[in-house]
């Protein structure tokens, strides 16, 4: 799927969904794209105006900024890891699901934080304007929401029921190893390898 933001990959990683090869590249192309999305909005941009959009505390301390980032990145991955789970018969329904869960974490946090909940929407806009004035709230408070979500949905919410050493696989190989793994159970055959066992 279209993560577009690094606590979602995050998240994908700590649940065992993506490599942590393929997790990285992700990551480096949602930060390189904020970071030329906002070069060109920098050179684009009305003279009038000053400001590029960085994030910035409004009347919170840092402290408390985290903790606003946390849990609107929190709602926003739970969001994701729900209409995304393959589990589930959401077809065509992550874009309803999704879109009105940014909307809410904007709506309930723009105001104090200007609702980041995206390290790479954040880092972007600050480094071509180099304001970096409390940025780290920025990446941890989602990264941090991020990895509770997928605990929380894995293990809490709607537990995985495949192993757990064939869920680590993933981390090495991709997707693909696990699905290729469960595959034929699915269709009520058996791996090769176990015909050999027996």
């Amino acid at each position: 799927g279209a993560h577009l933001n690094p606590a979602v990959t995050l998240a994908m990683l700590v649940s065992c969904q993506v490599s942590v090869c393929r997790a990285l590249w992700y990551v480096v192309a949602q930060v390189t794209g904020a970071v030329i999305a906002s070069g060109i909005v920098l050179g684009v941009r009305p003279s009038v105006v000053e400001s590029l959009g960085p994030n910035k505390l409004n009347g919170v301390s840092p402290g408390q900024g985290f903790g606003i980032e946390f849990l609107l990145t929190l709602q926003l991955v739970l969001c994701f890891l729900a209409t995304m789970d393959k589990r589930r018969d959401m077809a065509g329904a992550a874009p309803f699901a999704i879109g009105p869960s940014v909307v809410m974490g904007h709506l309930a946090g723009i105001s104090y934080t200007g609702c980041g909940i995206n390290p790479a929407r954040s880092f972007g806009p600050a480094l071509v304007s180099m304001e970096f004035e409390h940025h780290w709230v920025y990446w941890a408070g989602p990264l941090c929401g991020g990895v509770i979500a997928a605990l929380l949905y894995d293990f809490i919410l709607f537990p995985r029921g495949s192993d757990f050493l064939a869920r680590l696989k993933v981390l090495c190989h991709g997707a693909e190893a696990l699905d290729a793994e469960t595959e034929p159970l699915l269709e009520g055959g058996a791996p090769e390898a176990q015909w050999e066992k027996a």
